[in-house]
């Protein structure tokens, strides 16, 4: 069985067609798995938002965001705010996620989102 822990991944995403799908399936497989998954995008307009919607349908713990046309900045916020665990971990799509990243994150501390921040972040 799967070791989930009370952890949510949030990658603002726009335009990341060739890398978001292995960056969410490695996260996915990561042991222990994040309790969610968010792709918060930003207006993709190359075919991203398809496979986003896919893997949200594939995945029980991948969520889709969509902030419309908005910058990085905005869509990682909305992906912050829809998140409900009490740690957060945000990634960037373009970069490469290492297998054991979430057992990677616990080993070097914890640094919790304080809930004024996350209803800051849903203005």
């Amino acid at each position: 069985m799967l070791e989930i822990v009370e952890i949510s991944v949030v990658i603002p995403v726009r335009n990341e067609v060739e890398n978001l799908a292995a960056i969410v399936e490695i996260l996915v497989g990561n042991s222990p798995c994040p309790a969610r998954i968010v792709l918060g995008d930003g207006g993709s307009t190359d075919g991203t938002i398809g496979i986003e919607r896919d893997l949200a349908g594939r995945h029980e713990i991948v969520h889709l965001v969509e902030a419309g046309d908005a910058w990085p900045g905005r869509a990682r916020n909305l992906g912050v705010a829809a998140t409900s665990t009490k740690w957060i971990l945000l990634v960037d799509a373009g970069v490469e996620v290492d297998s054991n990243l979430v057992q990677s994150f616990g080993r070097r501390g914890w640094s919790p989102v304080h809930r004024a921040t996350r209803r800051a972040l849903r203005r």
